[in-house]
């Protein structure tokens, strides 16, 4: 394909009213060097606070308590998370916590839906396990 002299004229017409509008506008905004320092200043605040509101919560538990298992006796719940006392707990213990009483529940014949729900009190973790079991 063969390009006509006209067509690079008009080409670079087009891209010479580009560049000075451009130009015609970054003046106008008056956009000094102080201006564009404060702003990457509160970008960068910004972003620090977000990192903090993101960090996981952890409480100090020390004691946690259990209601709602039938299956299971309050020995044998209690052994699974005693470990987990006088620690620090955020969302990956909790999860741990979690894991290990359905292990416990699965280790004991008992299948299927456990829910388990957590619920904080000054320094005491209240632990309600919901059984929708049947026996295998």
């Amino acid at each position: 394909m063969r390009i006509k002299h006209a067509e690079i004229s008009v080409v670079l017409f087009l891209a010479t009213i580009l560049v000075f509008e451009l130009s015609q506008f970054c003046s106008a905004q008056n956009i000094l060097p102080e201006q564009v320092q404060r702003s990457q200043e509160m970008i960068q605040k910004e972003e620090q606070l977000q990192k903090k509101i993101d960090k996981p919560i952890k409480r100090f538990i020390k004691q946690i308590l259990i209601s709602g298992a039938k299956l299971l006796t309050e020995e044998q719940l209690n052994n699974a998370v005693s470990a987990f006392q006088n620690h620090w707990l955020g969302n990956d213990e909790l999860d741990q916590i979690s894991d290990s009483i359905k292990a416990l529940y699965q280790q004991s014949g008992f299948n299927q839906f456990i829910s388990i729900y957590f619920e904080f009190s000054d320094s005491v973790l209240n632990i309600n396990i919901k059984e929708e079991i049947s026996n295998v």
